[in-house]
């Protein structure tokens, strides 16, 4: 793996492992349907900026690595919604199933 390729990675990251916590919590306070909302609502305006910023050629390295560190920012709140909105919808038993195929999407 490159050394932008790391970069890009550790920058997505790092919001994404320090929000996770902060997330579960307030999809709990929320609730899971309302946060999964908000958070696909949040990735549609950060993809039409990054849309933006390459149309225009304004793209520059820090400009890039700014709209992947919000994008970790979503995902902090997302994962735990779409997880919690997996445990809601399937019955106990096909839960861990679930779970475990969700996990292997996402990788």
């Amino acid at each position: 793996m490159t050394n932008r390729k790391k970069l890009i990675a550790f920058v997505e990251v790092i919001p994404m492992i320090a929000l996770g916590i902060v997330g579960g919590t307030v999809v709990d306070r929320m609730g899971s349907l309302r946060v999964a909302r908000l958070m696909q609502a949040g990735w549609m305006m950060v993809m039409f900026a990054f849309a933006a910023v390459i149309v225009t050629g304004v793209a520059t390295k820090e400009i890039l690595l700014a709209i992947v560190f919000v994008e970790g920012m979503i995902a902090g709140f997302s994962n735990p919604s779409q997880l919690a909105l997996v445990a809601k919808l399937l019955p106990r038993q096909d839960l861990s199933a679930a779970v475990a195929l969700q996990s292997f999407v996402v990788q």
